[in-house]
């Protein structure tokens, strides 16, 4: 839950620019965000199943690469310090297929209304 409740609504977003991306619904090809370190554990956390063995130095990045086949099939790298990380539940993959990237991390997806219901629900509202 509470990995759900810190990154839900960072995953949406992520989620959502990508699928824009690749449905050319967006001409944006590239998305910079600024995040705090603990930020950068739980997309970490969220992508491999577990926290990075250290905590992230300063000036620690994340990259989300999306790469189409030349059967126009797509999969998503996750880098963290530039290194690839192993995708949860992908069968050991550095490289996961799209649409089981998306089946994974949407577990832990929140929009805005399910944020504020989540919260309520977690407060005794």
């Amino acid at each position: 839950k509470s990995l759900k409740a810190s990154g839900g609504r960072f995953i949406n977003e992520i989620l959502n620019k990508i699928d824009a991306a690749i449905d050319n619904d967006s001409p944006i090809k590239l998305c910079l965000y600024s995040a705090h370190d603990t930020s950068l554990m739980v997309l970490s956390n969220a992508v491999s199943g577990k926290p990075p063995a250290t905590w992230p130095p300063f000036a620690s990045f994340m990259a989300f690469e999306v790469y189409r086949t030349l059967g126009g099939k797509h999969y998503v790298k996750v880098k963290f310090e530039n290194q690839d990380l192993v995708v949860n539940n992908c069968g050991g993959s550095t490289e996961c297929p799209y649409k089981r990237f998306k089946e994974v991390l949407s577990e832990l997806t929140l929009d805005s209304k399910q944020f504020e219901k989540f919260c309520e629900i977690q407060n005794g509202n």
